[in-house]
């Protein structure tokens, strides 16, 4: 025989007057709150970055992240404030390669230099070239050496490019455009 199954009983509140009413979230209160100048002049004081801006406004981060999917203008306030932020990282570096310190060379290197073949951990071709009876050219492993030692060397040779353009015979002229470099005999 089945057993039946009843409902627990039903409580009847003794005072009907006093019952609260739950309080249902406006939908359009949020945007009231948090008008989209007001989220773009966030992301724009703390450089696009979203915890920050909704830490400063006073909402959750996902409400930031959902007005973004939903207005263009809030993307581009983040891309901007973002691609500032890069400019500033990028001239701090300029900065550092300039006073040649090895770890700002290196970061150049293995990032910016990747399209000219700067790349870690790949062995170029050792080849020695002998022309018009030239002393013979020395072939090295660069990839055995370690990296400070890399470093210097390419200062070397860049100090040295530098001493034969100052030292160039006054027949020859080195005009320098976009990196081209043209000699021209008179």
């Amino acid at each position: 025989m089945a057993k039946r199954v009843t409902s627990p009983k039903r409580v009847i509140n003794p005072n009907p007057k006093k019952t609260r009413k739950v309080k249902r979230p406006n939908p359009n209160g949020m945007k009231k709150l948090f008008p989209i100048h007001k989220i773009i002049e966030a992301l724009r004081k703390n450089n696009g970055r979203i915890y920050l801006a909704a830490k400063a406004l006073g909402c959750a981060a996902g409400l930031i992240r959902k007005r973004r999917n939903e207005h263009e203008s809030i993307r581009i306030a983040i891309q901007e404030s973002r691609g500032q932020a890069l400019d500033l990282a990028e001239n701090q570096l300029l900065k550092a390669i300039k006073r040649g310190e090895a770890w700002a060379i290196t970061l150049a290197l293995k990032t910016l230099g990747k399209n000219r073949g700067y790349v870690e951990g790949t062995k170029a071709n050792q080849t020695t070239v002998n022309v018009n009876n030239a002393a013979p050219v020395q072939t090295i492993d660069y990839d055995s050496m370690p990296l400070e030692t890399r470093l210097i060397l390419l200062a070397e040779w860049n100090r040295q490019q530098e001493q034969q353009k100052l030292l160039a015979p006054p027949s020859q002229q080195t005009i320098e455009a976009e990196g081209t470099v043209i000699e021209e005999d008179d």
